[in-house]
């Protein structure tokens, strides 16, 4: 029998080379399409093919790669119906989150809520920086809801979501749309209203998804167009 020693070093290089793998395909190191094989892999990273094979899978499982139909792997494609579906289920996901997070909200919340707006509106009109802070507002309301199984759902998207995010980076922004949207949600929240802060959250993660989806078109048009040069 393997020795319990080896079985956990064998997991945590397997965990190290999949939390690597995903960070290089979300800052877009590897493109849509490309093949990635045990071998290369192995070679590059300096370890065996079987924590390769593992990190694989996990990353299919998050739908990061995906297998070819002449056998292996290769970083999956992007699409704008991906980015729509994607964007469609978060906004559900969310909706249902801060509404659960409505019948907890407490003062310590809500003040730590209005920081992190005060912090939005600090670093505007700078779109990343508001989108760095708008993470953490949200953070704070999922952690709030304490419901496990939306969040379950909603981790699994998160590597889609932070892919797209990078592929839009240089993308339009929309800070000051942002920002109000975010206060409307606290409003409500504050009011106890929570199916008016569920359907505002859903409005609002919807809408983030327009400058998204206009940056994939662009980048999808310019690779189409690089590639038939």
């Amino acid at each position: 029998m393997e020795r319990t020693g080896s079985l956990l070093e064998r997991r945590s290089i397997a965990d190290g080379v999949f939390t690597l793998l995903r960070e290089q395909i979300i800052r877009g190191e590897f493109a849509p399409g490309e093949k990635l094989t045990e071998e290369e892999l192995s070679s590059a990273l300096g370890v065996s093919r079987t924590p390769i094979r593992e990190a694989l899978r996990l990353l299919l499982g998050d739908y990061l790669v995906e297998r070819r139909s002449s056998g292996g792997f290769s970083v999956a494609e992007v699409s704008v119906r991906d980015v729509v579906e994607t964007y469609n289920v978060r906004a559900l996901l969310e909706g249902l989150m801060v509404r659960d997070a409505t019948a907890r909200l407490t003062d310590e919340d809500a003040r730590a809520l209005h920081e992190l707006l005060d912090e939005m509106r600090a670093v505007m009109p700078d779109g990343e920086a508001v989108a760095r802070v708008s993470r953490r507002f949200h953070a704070h309301i999922q952690a709030m809801a304490d419901n496990r199984w939306a969040q379950s759902a909603l981790d699994q998207l998160h590597g889609q979501i932070d892919r797209y995010r990078a592929l839009a980076a240089h993308g339009p922004r929309r800070p000051h749309e942002s920002v109000h949207e975010h206060a409307e949600v606290l409003a409500a929240m504050e009011r106890g209203e929570a199916m008016e802060a569920e359907a505002l959250m859903r409005r609002h993660v919807e809408a983030s998804a327009g400058p998204t989806i206009e940056a994939i078109t662009h980048h999808l048009q310019f690779t189409q167009q690089a590639q038939g040069t």
